[in-house]
């Protein structure tokens, strides 16, 4: 299976990368909180648990719980291998989560995307 938003039963991760200092957070926090989450179109795997979720809700709150809690992306990367990801894409300049992703899911395939064109 290729991950790919457009693609209907595509799986997403969107990283929220490590742990913000306790005196950002509350801010970023508040930012969440005013923004109106919908229903995915597809499962979105959370930092936070490494769970795929579809609720919107629960995905907004599992984001307010990101902001101070640690990643577990191992847990998570190993979880979307076992829900049938073969191929991962990165957006955004460098290639560090595709290394991160071929010592976790070796044998799967990845694409890095630096731009939009």
């Amino acid at each position: 299976m290729t991950i790919n938003p457009k693609q209907e039963g595509s799986k997403l991760t969107i990283a929220l990368e490590g742990r913000l200092d306790t005196t950002t957070a509350p801010e970023l926090e508040a930012a969440i909180e005013q923004t109106e989450f919908h229903t995915p179109s597809c499962p979105i795997y959370q930092n936070v648990d490494a769970k795929a979720h579809t609720d919107a809700a629960e995905i907004k709150q599992n984001l307010i719980a990101q902001l101070t809690a640690s990643v577990r992306w191992t847990q998570e990367v190993q979880n979307m291998m076992a829900a049938g990801a073969t191929e991962f894409t990165e957006c955004g300049p460098g290639k560090a989560l595709q290394g991160m992703i071929a010592k976790i899911a070796k044998g799967t395939e990845g694409i890095t995307i630096e731009g939009i064109q």
